[in-house]
């Protein structure tokens, strides 16, 4: 069995669109479009007097919505176009010729219609070419499709069976069609089977199957993780368990969310600061004194909304040793002294301005004791 699928946008950008567009891995209408049309490329069998499969998609056709397939096929490439022959690819993707003038043009090879492209027989649709037409309409909510695939040729269970019951055609043509259902629902079954291994790979597992996997691995607040960044997730789930619990293992879930390794101060690190006295009191300020407690530093982007911060404690509950505590902080892009301030990371100097004779600028310098070799005069 072969077969065309419509499942990324180029699939769409190849034929035209007027008020359509691909979003969030879905044909739709464009934001404030209340009506709109796709041709589709042409699709070659190969094959003169072809005779189509079955047509397999995913419509989401909210109330007040609705999705028009129009099929036209022929067993030629050209058409003739009032006194001159035209490319049927040529009409279909012309920015010239209006949506209302190919489907006049395109009429006499309609085969079918339909309203909601799901699963159906194709078994009408004869010839070596075809083509679709896709009008949607919205209400408050659009319309969506999503997976869209074409099968061909025809093939059905009725050649398994003896010849007797292929002699009437109208007998012929009901047998086909019914054991079709029982064949639809065995084509899906072997193709789930035969698809089962991806299912494990994260990088091939939809986002819905890849959410109910990380249930699985006993990772919590999934919603809060994008498909991509859940996909990293999963696939690194076995090594971040070794680390469970330890500070390496943090840092990295920590980065695999915000995209950015965080910093991490544990309380030893700041009572081994040969600090002078006075600056004590603030770091134990900033820091903590007790020893079962260490500060995470997030920059303050990922922790823009209490529902980011309130995820993210929750991440790090989960990853952190059972019997410490810690305390989240933002970083905001500033310098603000006696607060959490570190060079490089939330802060940086200010833009080197170069000497210029103008009468207005300072004498510059990012050098005080001259040539930097002992023995060299000082400024």
């Amino acid at each position: 069995m072969k077969y065309f699928v419509f499942n990324k946008a180029l699939d769409y950008d190849r034929g035209y669109t007027k008020n359509c567009c691909w979003e969030d891995g879905a044909l739709t209408l464009k934001e404030g479009c209340k009506q709109g049309i796709v041709f589709s490329r042409l699709l070659d069998s190969r094959e003169q007097g072809n005779i189509w499969h079955r047509l397999i998609g995913e419509p989401d056709i909210p109330m007040g919505a609705s999705m028009d397939f129009l099929f036209y096929a022929g067993n030629e490439r050209k058409l003739r176009v009032g006194e001159e022959e035209r490319d049927i690819e040529e009409i279909l993707t012309s920015a010239v010729i209006s949506p209302e003038e190919k489907k006049r043009i395109f009429h006499p090879f309609l085969q079918m219609e339909t309203k909601k492209p799901k699963d159906m027989l194709l078994f009408d649709i004869q010839g070596r070419y075809l083509w679709f037409a896709a009008e949607l309409y919205g209400g408050e909510a659009r319309p969506r499709l999503r997976n869209l695939t074409i099968c061909f040729p025809k093939e059905t269970w009725l050649r398994f069976l003896p010849g007797v019951y292929q002699k009437d055609k109208e007998s012929r043509d009901f047998l086909e069609r019914y054991l079709g259902i029982f064949q639809s629902v065995y084509e899906e079954l072997e193709d789930a089977i035969r698809r089962d291994a991806s299912w494990m790979d994260p990088e091939a597992a939809e986002p819905e199957f890849l959410r109910w996997l990380a249930q699985w691995l006993d990772m919590g607040n999934i919603p809060m993780w994008t498909p991509k960044k859940l996909k990293k997730l999963v696939k690194n789930a076995m090594r971040l368990f070794d680390l469970r619990g330890t500070r390496r293992g943090l840092l990295e879930l920590v980065e695999l969310y915000t995209g950015e390794k965080p910093l991490i101060v544990e309380e030893w690190q700041t009572r081994e600061m040969k600090a002078l006295p006075e600056k004590k009191a603030e770091l134990k300020r900033l820091y903590g004194r007790e020893p079962g407690r260490f500060t995470l530093l997030v920059k303050e982007e990922y922790l823009s909304s209490a529902r980011d911060y309130q995820a993210m404690e929750q991440l790090v509950r989960e990853a952190a040793p059972a019997w410490m505590e810690a305390k989240l902080v933002p970083l905001r892009p500033c310098i603000q002294l006696g607060d959490y301030t570190y060079l490089g990371i939330n802060s940086r100097l200010g833009q080197y301005r170069p000497l210029k004779l103008d009468g207005l600028s300072a004498i510059p310098f990012t050098v005080i004791g001259g040539s930097g070799q002992e023995g060299g005069d000082g400024i």
